[in-house]
């Protein structure tokens, strides 16, 4: 087998490669092979193959089921053309860089520092926008409107650092649960 399917492949090519290979498998069959094909032992687990969920497809359905309060993983997938291992990998990155900034808002508001506010803000409202986490994005841009004014209301850096640490906390979990069941 001489082509070359590239990662991320679609579905559709794979399977025009497997079928022109396997027809041309078939074309050239011995009497012998086509005994192993009309195996019923064979045609059974060939069935259980082909009605089977991959792995890979249940982790996906898997995740696009899963809920975590204040996210849209649909369309959080969506937005990365359903590539489920590059949208894990972001939402692992996610918790591994502002898992222990939950307070760094009140640190900005206690130094008064409000252009690296306002820069941790916008890096954020990003990477909350693009992973579809639409009640933490609403939040953060409220507090960007507010920096705007040298001061964050008390009752919304409450908000914030709520949804923040119960957004970090259901991803731990979420991260927890899924390697427990992958090994």
């Amino acid at each position: 087998m001489t082509d070359v399917l590239t990662k991320p492949f679609k579905k559709e090519r794979l399977l025009d490669i497997v079928t022109r290979w396997l027809n041309v498998g078939s074309q050239n069959k011995s009497a012998a092979d086509r005994s192993t094909a009309t195996d019923p032992a064979h045609s059974a687990e060939l069935a259980a193959a082909a009605n089977s969920t991959p792995a890979c497809e249940k982790e996906s359905l898997d995740l696009k089921t899963m809920h975590i309060q204040g996210m849209d993983i649909k369309r959080g997938l969506n937005n990365i053309n359903n590539d489920l291992g590059k949208y894990k990998k972001m939402l692992t990155l996610f918790v591994k860089k502002y898992e222990d900034q939950t307070h760094s808002l009140q640190s900005f508001q206690r130094s008064k520092d409000w252009p690296a506010a306002e820069q941790w803000l916008h890096d954020l409202a990003g990477i909350t926008a693009s992973l579809y986490m639409t009640a933490l994005n609403e939040t953060v841009r409220k507090i960007m409107d507010s920096v705007t004014r040298s001061r964050i209301e008390q009752p919304l850096l409450d908000l914030f650092e709520r949804q923040f640490s119960e957004l970090i906390t259901d991803l731990r979990n979420f991260a927890g649960t899924h390697q427990e069941s992958n090994e």
